[in-house]
């Protein structure tokens, strides 16, 4: 079964680079109480890979996971967000 990581990345690759910009935006603003956004430095220059990379050892599995679903509900990228849940059931988490 695929990692989280796995599938963030291959989430990533299925954004064009101008929708990858707008991801890594959301990822500098508060999305979620819960979770403190990542700092503009953090994301910059960043390859995909490097990205999941950071993203992951800001946040951990699930809190990427649920980051990930709620940024691309707001760039209205349902079938990436259906994907991502999708591996919610495989996993059962």
């Amino acid at each position: 079964m695929a990692s989280v990581c796995e599938v963030l990345l291959q989430t990533l690759d299925d954004l064009v680079d101008e929708d990858l910009k707008r991801f890594r935006w959301h990822l500098q603003q508060p999305n979620l109480p819960e979770l403190s956004p990542i700092p503009k430095a953090h994301l910059e220059n960043k390859s995909r890979c490097d990205l999941v990379s950071v993203i992951h050892e800001h946040f951990g599995d699930p809190a990427a996971k649920k980051l990930a679903v709620e940024i691309l509900k707001k760039m209205n990228k349902h079938n990436l967000v259906e994907k991502l849940r999708n591996l919610r059931q495989c996993r059962g988490s």
